[in-house]
């Protein structure tokens, strides 16, 4: 939406109703293509912090098995 301050023809009463709802029709759309995004950003972000804590748990597993292969002399 680059036009920010949109005109709108003026009518006998009030603005060009097809004007209006035309500009109305493609904010609504812009809308929920950011809706749609944000929620595509939302799963994306779960699945990071899925991923995330899953290598956490990986590095606490390997650190116990090297601190435990040290203190066998291996």
């Amino acid at each position: 939406m680059t036009e920010a301050n949109s005109q709108f023809t003026q009518a006998l009463r009030g603005y060009n109703r097809a004007e209006v709802d035309a500009r109305v029709s493609a904010m609504a759309e812009h809308i929920a293509s950011l809706q749609a995004h944000i929620q595509s950003l939302q799963l994306a972000h779960q699945t990071a912090a899925g991923d995330a804590e899953s290598q956490r748990a990986l590095i606490e597993d390997l650190q116990a098995q090297v601190a435990e292969l040290g203190a066998s002399g291996y």
